[in-house]
């Protein structure tokens, strides 16, 4: 995206929108963006907080973006050595990506920046013995640590799985593959999710664009020639809105509850993943004190606070 193109977006965010966050990532790498510091610039000028994903296998211009101060810098990664991390993440380096980190944490300590870091650790079946020691690494730079149950993505594949007789591309023996190194099932995953409202966040709180400014119908759909909705800067909130409720592959989705299993909001999916795996490892990785601060956050905690809790909790447990 041109950076004049995301001044535009964000003058226009500042003025319709309530808008708290803006990612700067969708399906793509940010510092592939040779002016991705301009970027983090402009997002943070709104007042909104800027939030980056990467899988930190390319650090290009990495000490401008943090110069200018993104909120929070997530790192997924999937096994903490190379032959378990490249099963998820074809062709990265693992060893990299904690060297990478390492520089990273020095940098923020040293210069004292607030950019919270962040591993997110994607659980399959195959890697839950190296998430102690991916755990106990992140302890060791003071960064911060966020375990989840990998999910098949995108929407359409699910939906395809869901639904043979969906129409959508039938799956690949690889998405096969994957969906059979899922720790959490995708079948009873499904199951549980279709008994929750038809709601979704992914909808109705949040904007999608590409490159180009335009809307999408969600994040989690793939193909931009089925999914782009209108462009934002000449659409209203309110047009966005019911273009987005009308679409027929939202019913399609939600019909399936495929709307909350993207967006982890089944309390049972940790139960079925933890029945789902060596008894050791739930064990091992304390899966019940983990559902305890989940229903914390979830239950206790009122929705306008969560992000004041979750900043506090990430800076002193740093978990």
């Amino acid at each position: 995206m041109d950076p004049g193109l995301l001044e535009q977006i964000v003058k226009k965010i500042s003025q319709e929108y309530n808008a708290s966050q803006i990612h700067l990532y969708s399906w793509g790498e940010p510092f592939l963006h040779p002016q991705l510091a301009k970027m983090v610039a402009i997002a943070q000028s709104s007042g909104a907080q800027c939030f980056l994903s990467s899988n930190l296998n390319i650090t290009h211009n990495i000490k401008e973006v943090l110069n200018s101060n993104p909120y929070c810098l997530r790192v997924s990664v999937s096994g903490f050595t190379q032959p378990v991390y490249s099963r998820n993440h074809i062709g990265g380096d693992i060893e990299m990506v904690k060297d990478n980190l390492t520089q990273l944490s020095a940098v923020i300590r040293t210069k004292r920046l607030q950019t919270q870091i962040h591993i997110y650790y994607l659980r399959f079946k195959y890697n839950l013995h190296e998430e102690k020691a991916m755990h106990a690494f992140a302890r060791k730079l003071g960064i911060g640590f966020h375990p989840v149950w990998a999910l098949f993505i995108p929407i359409e594949k699910v939906l395809s799985f869901a639904d043979p007789n969906s129409g959508e591309t039938d799956l690949s023996e690889s998405d096969r593959q994957v969906i059979k190194n899922l720790a959490l099932p995708l079948d009873k995953a499904l199951e549980v999710c279709r008994n929750y409202p038809l709601t979704c966040p992914m909808r109705d709180g949040l904007i999608t664009l590409d490159i180009l400014g335009n809307v999408l119908l969600c994040c989690s759909v793939y193909d931009n020639s089925r999914f782009t909705i209108a462009p934002f800067l000449s659409s209203r909130p309110e047009d966005l809105r019911m273009l987005k409720v009308k679409h027929p592959f939202c019913s399609q989705c939600m019909k399936h509850g495929i709307h909350t299993y993207e967006t982890r909001g089944a309390w049972e999916c940790d139960e079925i993943a933890a029945q789902n795996i060596d008894p050791e490892f739930a064990k091992s990785l304390s899966f019940r004190w983990e559902r305890v601060k989940k229903t914390i956050y979830y239950k206790i905690i009122p929705n306008e606070l969560r992000q004041q809790a979750y900043d506090l909790y990430a800076r002193l447990v740093k978990f």
